[in-house]
């Protein structure tokens, strides 16, 4: 008796349609019934073997967590067919479904949808495979293209989109931003501070002792304190399409794997911008002198990615790294206990770009063993941050750092140490 496999999947807007998860399992399961009735053999339908879906974006299977768990399962034999309602609930990228269904059928899986009554042990079946993935994926763009216009108005109306900035709600009534009085004091108080000189880092240090967390209840880090002091939605303004997402080279190890980043949008005329939509946090004469800071590398700015160490880098002696600026503009870091060439430690100075560079790739390799080891527990956002930090061509120390202890908690609370037995010419 065969035993099956439902993959069912919807995204938010389907959600609102009414097309819900249970809908597609219940009409899958009723599928296998009339399959049983036709045939001599019980089609089975175990609850185990029902991989759902919800409120995820049907372009990128790779951030499914219910795939990766099909194809778990799939990698065991455990079952012999694949259900699913259509194909655009399977996958909306030519590509990506193409490769899934050739996964599938090289573990000796049977790949059946109803709607388009695609069933992979018939002949030319991967011919109508491709046509209706073709289809499903012109589909996708036409509904991205609507989102973003419709996001775009909603901009030019001074209404916001998309994930509310800390210091903010949204009112369901007029979809514009209100103040939050108790985050809105503690963004003000980080542009006080960033107004003062006080670089990212020290910011994150100074909220961190004062016992202040972030929105979402976490440490602050320097690359958080940067996105607020540099992001005009405190001036009061709403703007819409600065970035762009686009595709990016492969790298030399695996030039067939496509992959995408994030830049900004050169063309102002298509960014679409209200001044004044909403209370501003911050005077527009605060904001422009601090960008001044940021574009002279001085105050909240960070040397490249150096100042991300400030705290965490420790020599080998025990005392912490400090950052020195030589004569020429070179970053260097140098042990607090070193005095000199009288008595103290004689840990080398250590230049900056070099130290940089090794703790990238060093967090890059830690980040992607965390990974593989646990895979089939990440939840998807944190598989799209992951993907959009591999696809940054500097990503923020920071940023990989919290990613690794996120991914994989049993990793250290300090990953700089690594860097302390290390000597740079």
């Amino acid at each position: 008796m065969p035993v099956c496999a439902i993959y069912a999947r919807v995204s938010d807007e389907l959600q609102v349609r009414g097309e819900s998860v249970a809908h597609q399992v219940s009409f899958m399961r009723e599928f296998a019934r009339r399959k049983s009735r036709q045939g001599e053999e019980e089609w089975l339908t175990p609850e185990a073997l029902v991989f759902r879906d919800e409120g995820i974006s049907g372009t990128t299977m790779a951030k499914r967590p219910a795939v990766l768990a099909l194809l778990a399962q799939a990698r065991a034999g455990v079952f012999g067919v694949v259900l699913f309602k259509g194909i655009s609930r399977f996958a909306r990228d030519t590509v990506d479904a193409l490769v899934m269904l050739r996964t599938l059928q090289a573990y000796g899986l049977r790949v059946i949808s109803f709607e388009e009554n695609y069933d992979s042990a018939k002949e030319s079946a991967e011919l109508i495979f491709t046509m209706h993935s073709a289809v499903a994926q012109y589909e996708s763009e036409k509904i991205g293209i609507r989102v973003r216009m419709g996001n775009y108005e909603k901009a030019r109306a001074g209404k916001w989109s998309g994930r509310v900035p800390d210091g903010y709600r949204l009112d369901s009534v007029s979809k514009r931003l209100v103040m939050e009085p108790t985050r809105a004091a503690v963004i003000q108080r980080v542009f006080a501070y960033a107004e003062e000189g006080e670089e990212c880092g020290r910011i994150a240090v100074r909220l961190n002792e004062a016992g202040v967390k972030t929105s979402a209840g976490r440490m602050w880090t320097a690359l958080k304190v940067e996105r607020i002091v540099r992001n005009p939605v405190y001036m009061g303004d709403v703007l819409y399409g600065r970035s762009l997402r686009k595709p990016a080279p492969p790298t030399p190890d695996d030039p067939l794997t496509r992959r995408y980043h994030v830049c900004a949008n050169t063309d102002e005329g298509s960014v679409a911008r209200v001044e004044g939509a909403h209370p501003a946090l911050v005077e527009r004469a605060t904001f422009a002198r601090i960008q001044a800071l940021l574009r002279r590398g001085k105050g909240p700015g960070r040397i490249g990615l150096v100042r991300a160490l400030g705290g965490f880098f420790y020599c080998a002696c025990g005392e912490v790294m400090k950052l020195k600026i030589g004569g020429k503009g070179v970053a260097y870091y140098r042990c607090a206990a070193r005095n000199g060439a009288r008595a103290g430690c004689q840990q080398p100075y250590l230049r900056a770009d070099a130290v940089e560079a090794a703790v990238t790739v060093a967090l890059l390799r830690d980040l992607d063993i965390a990974v593989a080891a646990n895979a089939d527990a990440l939840p998807s956002e944190l598989r799209e941050e992951v993907e959009c930090l591999h696809n940054q061509a500097e990503p923020a120390i920071e940023l990989l750092a919290a990613l690794v202890q996120r991914v994989d908690v049993r990793s250290s609370a300090a990953p700089y140490s690594l860097l302390v037995t290390y000597r740079f010419r």
